[in-house]
């Protein structure tokens, strides 16, 4: 019995590593981190003043990271025809003064005076409290277009078009420390 158990989970390891089983071929799925200071927390309403950058991030084995300008990635991410107004994203919002956790469906982003303002509904967890820095962890879009200048170093990043995945990636990309101090 015990060498059968055995067998099977190699052959099973086996073919979950094979190349056949693997989806290599499949586009790389993005998450954005989003840091701030909230500014006002209302009626499934949460304003937030950003940090300039927005961290965008594959999940592996891709393991691409990139840094998106925020405002730039704000108003891509949920303009018309957007991946995210099509499909609303869902968030995790971590307060990092406060210790807590939510965990928000987005349905709208603007940007409106200097601020981010979410449209959301909460899934589960903890709302943050205005004045409290945060980290929102948006989950994935399998669709964005990244263009590297290496003479700057400046990224400029867009959702994809007609399908299109791709681009280039600036690997390896020291985004420095997640808080500041």
């Amino acid at each position: 019995m015990r060498f059968g158990l055995v067998v099977g989970a190699a052959v099973a390891a086996t073919v979950l590593a094979s190349p056949s089983f693997a989806q290599d071929d499949a586009p790389p799925s993005w998450l954005f981190v989003l840091q701030g200071i909230v500014t006002e927390v209302a009626d499934g309403r949460i304003a937030l003043a950003p940090d300039p950058k927005t961290v965008a991030f594959t999940d592996r084995p891709a393991r691409q990271i990139v840094l998106l300008e925020t405002v730039e990635f704000i108003a891509a991410a949920w303009a018309e025809g957007g991946d995210f107004r099509a499909l609303p994203p869902n968030a995790s919002i971590v307060d990092e003064d406060a210790g807590t956790i939510g965990v928000v469906e987005i349905f709208n982003a603007v940007l409106s005076e200097g601020a981010v303002v979410f449209d959301f509904r909460s899934l589960i967890g903890f709302l943050p409290l205005a004045g409290d820095r945060v980290a929102l962890t948006i989950d994935g879009s399998v669709c964005w277009v990244t263009t590297t200048d290496s003479a700057t170093v400046t990224t400029t990043s867009t959702p994809c078009d007609d399908g299109d995945i791709g681009g280039q990636v600036q690997a390896g990309f020291d985004v420095g420390p997640t808080k500041t101090p």
